[in-house]
């Protein structure tokens, strides 16, 4: 389309090509997109560095009995005066590996029991149990209902609520 567009505009050109004009005007963006992340924090008024918050972080994590996400360690440092987001947090974490972990993310196709029947030849060879969610308006909360039932036929032997 270079070649041909100071002869032909390059709307007639696009719509020769079945091409997108805007495509043919696309300029990739040089580096990373968005702002650059910040370097430093607010705490108690003052500045300090994000080094100074991967320090406290640090401590945070180092007490007994915490392990800390990333949501508990933003509380702690909002607590100790600290004005910063969740997000950064979590990046300050992540940049010095001070996360626990991450969730484990299954690959594949998962298989799942599905249509499963069980076939009883007696009652009383199979129960099966199920448990509802009941809301009781006039108490303004939830019970639960157990039902125990006979898979053979199909009677509700018993419920509890």
């Amino acid at each position: 389309m270079k070649q041909y567009q100071e002869n032909i505009p390059v709307s007639s050109l696009s719509k020769w090509m079945n091409f997108p004009r805007s495509s043919f005007y696309y300029k990739p963006h040089p580096g990373p997109r968005g702002i650059k992340p910040s370097t430093t924090t607010m705490c108690k008024g003052e500045v300090v560095s994000n080094d100074s918050v991967v320090e406290k972080i640090r401590s945070i994590l180092s007490g007994p009995y915490t392990a800390y996400g990333y949501h508990q360690t933003t509380n702690e440092l909002r607590d100790w005066g600290y004005v910063i987001n969740d997000k950064k947090v979590y990046r300050l974490m992540d940049e010095n590996h001070l996360l626990l972990g991450k969730k484990i993310r299954t690959k594949g196709k998962r298989e799942f029991v599905k249509f499963r029947r069980i076939t009883a030849k007696r009652p009383l060879e199979h129960l099966c149990l199920d448990i509802k969610y009941i809301w009781v308006h006039g108490e303004g909360h939830w019970y639960y209902q157990l039902s125990i039932m006979d898979v053979y036929s199909r009677f509700i032997l018993v419920w509890i609520l």
